[in-house]
């Protein structure tokens, strides 16, 4: 008998909070009928296709990936597609791509539009020194 008075409470206090956790359970109550206004697809972040400015020093460029790298002056660094439709400036001048390995460490402002791909160029404009 000394036995089960020792289990008795082993085991009713854990049961008694068990039913009174149940207890206080609510039930969510589902809607019925259509719902008032319709579910909204999941979209890419808002930032994706807004065209963005970004300010540096353009510290690498690769042509083999058509790829352009600018510092930030806290040192971040950022990298660029560069495409058939991206505008190269130099100075004030149309420039080509293969022209930008002679502007490294030069100030430079990129006009950029995020993408999930990654960033592409639409306009590099490369500042003397």
């Amino acid at each position: 008998m000394k036995r089960l008075d020792k289990l008795f409470p082993g085991i009713l206090v854990p049961m008694l909070f068990l039913f009174a956790g149940l207890a206080s359970a609510q039930t969510v109550p589902q809607r019925e009928g259509p719902p008032s206004q319709p579910e909204r697809a999941i979209t890419a972040d808002p930032g994706f296709g807004k065209p963005t400015n970004l300010r540096g020093s353009l510290w690498m460029v690769d042509g083999r990936r058509n790829l352009v790298v600018v510092m930030t002056s806290n040192g971040i660094p950022f990298d660029f597609q560069v495409t058939r439709k991206t505008r190269i400036d130099v100075n004030g001048a149309t420039a080509t791509f293969a022209e930008l390995t002679g502007q490294i460490h030069n100030h430079v402002l990129v006009n950029f539009m995020p993408e999930p791909i990654g960033d592409i160029a639409r306009s590099i404009e490369v500042a003397g020194t």
